[in-house]
């Protein structure tokens, strides 16, 4: 194996004076038998080269790495060093087993523009063809010619990548995923390894086939914001599952071929079944004439004979009267497909249903992140499972088609029930099940602190800072940038327990942000740090504060954003603060137990701040002396609950141990 990439870098690389040196690669055959982490076939880009990387062939196992890496991963002083490189006729085979975690690359060109990589055959490769770019400061490289024409690539997680890169040509491709593993065909997204990552702008994606087994989306872009002068029509899209529809996915959403054409996509695109002679070839039984003229740069496309052999060119042909969408097309109007031998359909075999098997907590706290995971079902015959969930209204959930959904519970006042409803389909079977959750208010006796001024460190008008806490949550604070906050001036100090936060209205990402408390302004004490929204939903979502910050008296509270994970800018809808007045006799350092709230109705709860009380037992006792609740407590018990049913009035709590009370408070109950 060493032989063999020693001499590939031999023939590469030959150092000379010129502007620019020729790299030429033809008939090579590398066998890779590592298993981990391999740098695949690296061709040098210390100097200005052409390269001509052509019709080899590599086969790999590596888990990581790459078969053939052309470019740089990062903003270095190599970059654009293989500019307008030809990258034609190759096979590239990886024969591995596909899993989530395997990151293999297959044919990387990074940091380099204007390659033509065409008419090559990708086999099981799990990211296929990758074009990457992107600074800190948010600057993509652009294509002004090539692109990726006629090639053929089979499963894999994604088929083609554009990854912080401008004006990228996707044309004549096939691309087919067979792989329960596979993610998406074509994957545009920013660069996220850098700062400040800039969408991919500027893709053309036209007389390609999309064919998938699975419902996994044809097309998957990170935002909208990607869509500023894309383009993508005249292609063919088959699923073989359901209604053989694609789906499409922008962001965290799905969308459907209705939904995706009516963003004013793929108007003249067909959904039909090519009808591969087999996939292998992936010759199309007849003509697929739906693409459109993309010129003579592009108008040769591989031959229904095509072949890859090193050193050998696969066979091509011209577009011949309406231009044919694949990579595969037939020479003249009226050539008729291979002929094969008929295929006996096997005897049909019975089917036999799925197995449901949910795990899901019944009670879940209101305000919270909740789950429900159904991943442990099952098929007895190994099919592939869908799931597809109906959701109680006002409940969001982060999925309605994977096997575990998160939901955040909708504020109570009371305990509440809920019913999902989840189909598991094995596509011939659907089974049915009912997840009932009951949801609890938590809390509910806290007081709410009275906020009587915020400020800003900024504001985009007309989203004000007043609009986080008008008790509206269609109103917003929002503002640009990292570490942009709030500051809540509330009316006395408040012992926090928790803080309710909504942030933007329908928000589907995650938001990042820091709490502070301070009893003068002046001097901040950190509260939660590296915080983050559930990302699925902009309703209330509630954080608690540590016991070690509960129990101090806060007169200002403070909301640093970082942002959120599509973009730099920071929304607040609605933020709640929760606890008691900080009430004491003297000085509250002094108070070693607490009682809140009070007055009490159904519930008391109590904080036992000094380490050096440890009691055994508490109970209540009315005005008149009389025992009316008493029970023991755990050792070592130093914050809890105790459910009360009195009758209004005033009470005595005491805590003790053994014939020593050694605690006494009065309480008031409002029944």
């Amino acid at each position: 194996m060493k032989k063999v990439l020693v001499f590939i870098f031999t023939v590469l690389y030959s150092f000379s004076l010129t502007a620019q040196e020729i790299y030429k690669n033809e008939g090579l055959v590398v066998n890779n038998n590592v298993t981990g982490n391999w740098p695949g076939v690296n061709i040098p880009r210390t100097v200005p080269a052409k390269l001509y990387f052509l019709n080899n062939s590599i086969t790999s196992v590596n888990t990581s790495g790459y078969l053939l890496q052309a470019g740089d991963e990062a903003p270095l002083l190599s970059n654009n060093m293989l500019d307008g490189a030809v990258i034609s006729g190759n096979k590239f085979v990886w024969k591995g087993t596909i899993s989530q975690s395997i990151i293999t690359h297959g044919l990387f060109y990074g940091y380099n523009v204007n390659g033509t990589i065409q008419y090559n055959y990708l086999d099981n490769v799990p990211y296929g063809i990758i074009f990457k770019s992107g600074t800190d400061a948010g600057v993509n490289m652009t294509f002004t010619t090539g692109g990726a024409a006629y090639n053929i690539v089979k499963n894999g997680h994604f088929a083609v990548r554009m990854k912080g890169i401008n004006g990228v040509k996707v044309y004549n491709n096939t691309f087919y995923s067979g792989d329960q593993a596979g993610w998406y065909l074509v994957l545009i997204t920013e660069n996220m390894d850098r700062a400040n990552g800039s969408p991919s702008l500027g893709a053309r994606l036209f007389n390609n086939i999309f064919y998938t087994k699975y419902k996994i989306p044809s097309i998957k872009v990170d935002a909208h914001e990607t869509f500023q002068d894309f383009q993508c029509d005249y292609n063919v899209y088959f699923c073989e599952e359901g209604d053989h529809k694609p789906v499409f996915s922008i962001g965290d959403a799905e969308y459907s071929w209705d939904e995706w054409r009516a963003l004013g996509f793929d108007t003249h695109s067909v959904v039909l079944n090519p009808d591969f002679i087999n996939t292998v070839s992936f010759v199309p039984r007849g003509r697929l004439d739906y693409g459109t003229d993309l010129g003579p740069e592009w108008q040769a496309g591989l031959s229904v004979s095509a072949v890859w052999s090193p050193g050998t060119s696969p066979a091509t042909t011209l577009q011949n009267g309406k231009w044919q969408a694949g990579a595969v097309i037939y020479s003249a109007a009226t050539s008729p497909p291979p002929v094969e031998p008929p295929v006996v359909p096997p005897p049909p075999e019975t089917n036999t249903p799925p197995v449901v098997v949910v795990n899901a907590s019944q009670d879940n706290l209101s305000g919270f992140v909740g789950e429900i995971d159904a991943s442990a079902s099952y098929d007895p015959d190994n099919d592939r499972l869908s799931f597809a969930w109906t959701t109680p209204s006002g409940v969001s959930v982060s999925s309605t088609s994977t096997s575990k959904i998160k939901f955040l519970t909708p504020l109570t006042s009371t305990v509440q029930t809920v019913e999902f409803t989840l189909k598991v389909s094995d596509g011939t079977t659907t089974q049915i099940q009912t997840v009932p959750v009951t949801i609890l208010p938590y809390m509910p006796d806290l007081e709410s602190a009275e906020i009587t001024d915020i400020k800003a460190s900024s504001f985009q008008t007309p989203y004000y800072p007043y609009d986080a806490i008008d008790g509206d949550i269609g109103t917003m604070w929002s503002a640009n940038g990292d570490n942009q906050w709030l500051i809540m001036e509330l009316r006395e100090p408040f012992n926090v327990q928790h803080v309710k936060i909504a942030f933007q209205p329908g928000q589907r990402k995650v938001s990042y942000f820091d709490v502070m408390g301070s009893e003068d302004g002046i001097t901040w004490e950190s509260i939660l740090t590296k915080s983050a929204s559930c990302g699925f939903s902009g309703n209330l979502q509630v954080f608690n504060f540590p016991p070690s910050k509960s129990a101090v008296g806060f007169r200002y509270i403070k909301f640093i954003g970082h942002s959120n994970s599509l973009d730099s800018w920071n929304y607040i809808s609605e933020f709640s603060i929760f606890g008691y007045r900080y009430n004491y006799p003297g000085n509250p350092k002094d108070n070693p137990v607490r009682l809140f709230p009070n007055p009490a109705s159904t519930v008391i709860n109590i904080r036992i701040d000094d380490s050096g009380i440890r009691p055994e037992f508490i109970r209540i006792l009315n005005l008149a002396g009389e025992i009316v609740l008493q029970d023991r407590l755990e050792p070592g018990i130093r914050d809890f609950q105790v459910p009360v049913s009195l009758r209004q009035g005033i009470y005595i709590v005491q805590m003790g141990s053994g014939d020593l009370t050694f605690f006494s408070q009065k309480i008031i109950i409002n029944a």
